[in-house]
């Protein structure tokens, strides 16, 4: 390896972002009854993490529950 001036990658450790019950769980306040009577009414959202060769990533997408 030397010779051909081979290196060795250690293999990368998964990702779990479980760490059990952390600080408070929010209240339900929909109820899974997302009808709503106008838009912006009812918004859901999530936060998604990429990696990339330049740094972390955030996605913050934000959806509206109102169908017409």
């Amino acid at each position: 390896m030397k010779v051909l001036n081979l290196h060795a990658m250690p293999k990368r450790r998964m990702y779990k972002s479980y760490r059990g019950t952390v600080g408070r769980i929010a209240d339900n306040l929909l109820n899974q009854t997302f009808n709503t009577s106008r838009p912006y009414e009812k918004l859901g959202t999530d936060i998604t993490q990429f990696r990339t060769p330049f740094g972390k990533l955030y996605l913050s997408p934000i959806i509206d529950f109102h169908t017409p």
